[in-house]
């Protein structure tokens, strides 16, 4: 969580001016007896009320507020704000927040929605999910394939040679390759 809470505080500082406001309401929604501090029960009463139940449990509350406080104060709500609005997942097996990396499946990422399905390192190893697609990619291998898929097109439609290609793309495809065609997706069992 020390990750997630040092990255929330640095985008906080660079854009204070215009965070600031914001965080301020929401700190002053969710502390509603004017001591200052976010309880538990204040905690869990309005993230239903914001439609994100999911944070809402006491494991999270735990997680969010880190040192031995019994509440957040308002730099843990800094935090609350950026894992939100940069839509960290909760594993869909195992239900934990996931802190660090993850799998998503790429078909699901792909699709014009704002589903995904995620989860965590453990229960991927496990195989422990159920799922009705196959191939996962950690965001940072997904974003990386993408990045290099666009590199390809623009070099495509400007009818020049593609620069050194991902190992698991060869020349001879296109830029429309779907990324479940590289050898970088980790294709894992699907129990079912």
């Amino acid at each position: 969580m020390e990750d997630l809470r040092h990255t929330a505080y640095a985008y906080y500082e660079a854009g204070k001016e215009q965070l600031e406001e914001t965080v301020k309401l929401f700190f002053e929604e969710m502390e509603r007896d004017g001591d200052e501090k976010v309880w538990f029960e204040e905690f869990n009463s309005y993230m239903k009320t914001v439609d994100c139940a999911q944070f809402g449990t006491k494991d999270f509350f735990d997680l969010l507020r880190g040192d031995k406080k019994e509440y957040l104060k308002y730099g843990d709500v800094v935090t609350l704000l950026y894992i939100i609005h940069s839509g960290r997942p909760f594993c869909e097996k195992c239900k934990g927040f996931v802190q660090g990396t993850y799998f998503t499946c790429v078909q699901c990422f792909e699709a014009e929605s704002d589903y995904s399905f995620n989860v965590c390192p453990s229960c991927f190893y496990a195989g422990i999910y159920h799922h009705c697609h196959k191939e996962f990619m950690d965001p940072f291998v997904l974003l990386r394939l993408k990045k290099k898929q666009d590199h390809c097109k623009e070099s495509t439609l400007g009818h020049t040679k593609p620069m050194a290609s991902n190992p698991g793309i060869s020349s001879s495809k296109t830029a429309e390759t779907e990324p479940s065609s590289s050898k970088a997706i980790v294709a894992a069992p699907n129990p079912v």
